[in-house]
């Protein structure tokens, strides 16, 4: 009985010591790609998949999702989720593009700073979007303008 339970203690400790070396690894990677986020809000967020840190780390994917989930990193920023930290691509015709969050901030920006009489459409906002790198449809643009809480141009025209 003792040994028994000297068995299940030390596989116990075995299994708490694995999970830390791989959350400390996951973690080591996610910081060093994503370190311009801690500095620079989500505007500086890179695309990160859960896929490319267990290739970097060696774990199984699997792994690599249940160490993130649930899990909280606190930074200059704030308290984030970790699985923020692996934002998923915008897509437009199947090109990769910049991370949602990233997307959304310069969105963000892009609206605050429009002339009143003359509100950006949609495809105009498309358009600025995709000449700083950020490729993203009209109808993504559209999607995020509403997550935001902007109406579309010709209510944000009347308003004024």
């Amino acid at each position: 009985e003792w040994r028994q339970a000297h068995s299940d203690a030390r596989a116990l400790k075995r299994a708490l010591d694995l999970r830390q070396c791989a959350l400390q690894k996951i973690i080591e990677v996610m910081v060093e790609v994503q370190g311009g986020f801690f500095r620079d809000g989500p505007e500086a967020l890179k695309v990160l998949t859960q896929t490319a840190i267990a290739a970097r780390t060696g774990f199984h994917p699997s792994t690599v999702s249940r160490v993130l989930n649930g899990l909280l990193i606190e930074g200059p920023n704030g308290i984030v989720s970790a699985l923020a930290l692996c934002p998923r691509n915008s897509r437009r015709s199947g090109e990769c593009s910049a991370p949602k969050p990233k997307v959304m901030a310069r969105l963000r920006i892009l609206l605050k700073s429009e002339c009143a009489v003359h509100p950006f459409s949609d495809q105009r906002l498309s358009e600025r979007l995709g000449a700083e790198g950020l490729a993203v449809s009209r109808r993504v643009v559209a999607k995020y303008r509403q997550e935001l809480g902007y109406a579309g141009a010709a209510e944000r025209r009347l308003r004024v």
